[in-house]
């Protein structure tokens, strides 16, 4: 058994009560009435704790770092919390606390509307936990966190064994840099209610890395690894536990494994090269740190309840990268909802009208497509986008002059743009501007790739001006890169017969009437052999 596997089977003995020595209890008989005076006192700080926080919005620490503390050196001395205590007003009767309500003034619509909806429904039921726990999530999910943490804990409270309450207020406190051993034992609570969560166990682990507490630390990593195999950051962390352990041969194997499922983590390869350095092996220790230095530390724990919760957020800059994300998958209708939010809150930012002009396009609707991308260039009249993309409505219009105005545009802006120049050519190409269209296409990056459709296109504008050597080239590229391409093998032919290559010729037109038997090369194949 390897020494990874060995420490997953491990656990620290739990701790043994000592009985009281008869000493110990003449001298606690001895101090009752001192305790006494210390709890009236301490009952006293509690009450003023207690309105303290009814008033007052306490500052909040930066969020932890993302580094395993035990390898970057970080404070392990947990951060001041002034202000709202563990239990608040939960000694009241549900009905008796106060309902959080941040200031809306100057609140996005869509979230002052969620956050309405969210605490009428905790004024209409304020013993429901669903409730609370609903308003907490969308305080938290747009940054009022505050409010977030009072709602969760009344969640938490109203249902002390719903596990989701638990780890979203864990969650956010860890996040929100108070002291760490709450945020453990909120994790500790949320893995005894759910403990086949592997989040949970690898979020408990980084809390008491923070704290200096690296055995606890490791052994709740490799429960994160028994439960997921497959969770690369728990096998990174519990590699750099080790490491900070002095085990190295383990930190090693961890290490290794992880980078076998995260490649792309640079933090792996920098722990890895510290390994093998230890190991006396310089050479794979450099290569580990060059590794390191050229990639950007992206592995992260995939948190589905987390996810879930930051789905739901309508804030204008959530909205906008979701968008784009949506846009980038092809998912235009998926976007459009998202992109309409942004531009309530950015009315007059031309990107935005570009992306929803792009929506529109690939959702045949042209007529909104012109409406958002005519918006776009009053706001910025060179954004290159918006010129293409209306340049598209435009041609699809049937308005193909305008269209090469606003490619030109575009031209002007990138004259050596690939695709910019390809599709000006195009266009030049469908207006019988043969000459200026093969001027477009001399701008095109010669190591650019050219689809087959393109090539046909620039094939054609070259023999129209008398190229048909060059012409004859792109038409065969054509059929090389789509060999099911009729017109292709079509305008290959005539370009074959036009040099008196008849026989060539002949067998490009069969071709594209074994693909398409209506195609026009059936007339001109007959035309050929009848003569």
């Amino acid at each position: 058994m390897s020494r990874h596997n060995e420490r997953r089977s491990r656990r620290s003995p739990a701790g043994t009560d000592r009985p009281q020595s008869p000493d110990a209890a003449v001298n606690d008989v001895r101090s009752t009435n001192s305790r006494l005076l210390l709890f009236g006192v301490a009952s006293l700080v509690i009450v003023v704790g207690v309105l303290t926080v009814l008033s007052v919005r306490r500052p909040r620490a930066n969020a932890t770092a993302v580094s395993h503390p035990a390898l970057t050196g970080e404070s392990r001395k947990p951060a001041a919390r002034p202000g709202l205590s563990p239990g608040g007003d939960l000694a009241l009767s549900p009905r008796e606390w106060q309902i959080p309500s941040p200031e809306m003034t100057d609140m996005q619509p869509e979230v002052r509307d969620l956050l309405i909806d969210a605490r009428a429904r905790v004024l209409a039921d304020p013993e429901s936990a669903v409730a609370w726990a609903n308003l907490a999530t969308v305080c938290h999910v747009h940054k009022l966190t505050d409010c977030a943490e009072i709602c969760y804990r009344r969640a938490d409270a109203l249902a002390p064994n719903k596990f989701s309450y638990t780890y979203l207020l864990a969650f956010l406190l860890d996040r929100e840099g108070p002291d760490a051993e709450e945020v453990a034992s909120l994790y500790e609570k949320a893995a005894k209610l759910k403990p086949d969560y592997a989040q949970v166990h690898q979020r408990l682990g980084d809390t008491r890395a923070k704290q200096g507490k690296l055995t606890e630390a490791l052994d709740a990593y490799l429960k994160a690894v028994e439960l997921a195999p497959n969770l690369g950051i728990a096998h990174r962390s519990a590699g750099q536990t080790y490491l900070a352990l002095g085990d190295v041969p383990s930190a090693k194997e961890a290490l290794e494994h992880a980078a076998e499922l995260t490649p792309q983590d640079g933090a792996v390869f920098a722990a890895l090269s510290r390994v093998y350095m230890a190991l006396g092996d310089r050479a794979q220790a450099e290569q580990a740190a060059e590794k390191s230095r050229s990639l950007e530390r992206v592995a992260t724990i995939p948190d589905p309840i987390v996810h879930a919760i930051f789905s739901t957020s309508v804030s204008s800059p959530v909205c906008y990268e979701r968008a784009k994300n949506l846009l980038n998958q092809g998912k235009y209708a998926e976007a459009l909802p998202q992109l309409k939010i942004v531009e309530r809150a950015r009315p007059n930012d031309a990107l935005v009208q570009s992306f929803l002009g792009s929506v529109y396009i690939n959702t045949d609707q042209l007529d909104l497509a012109e409406q958002h991308l005519v918006r776009a260039l009053e706001l910025e009249p060179e954004r290159v986008s918006a010129n293409m993309q209306l340049g598209e409505v435009r041609q699809k219009q049937g308005r193909i002059e305008e269209a090469i105005a606003h490619y030109r545009r575009a031209q002007q802006a990138k004259p050596d743009h690939h695709d910019i120049n390809l599709t000006l050519g195009n266009a030049l190409v469908r207006n019988r501007q043969f000459a200026d269209a093969v001027e477009a296409y001399a701008g095109t990056d010669p190591a650019g790739a050219v689809p087959a459709v393109d090539h046909v296109f620039w094939g054609f504008a070259l023999r129209q001006t008398g190229g048909a050597e060059a012409a004859l080239e792109h038409f065969r590229t054509a059929t090389q890169l789509s060999p099911r391409y009729a017109n292709a093998h079509y305008q290959l032919g005539i370009t074959l017969e036009k040099l008196g290559r008849v026989k060539e010729a002949v067998s490009h037109y069969e071709e594209a009437v074994r693909i398409d038997p209506n195609h026009k090369a059936a007339r001109r194949l007959a035309k050929v052999e009848g003569n």
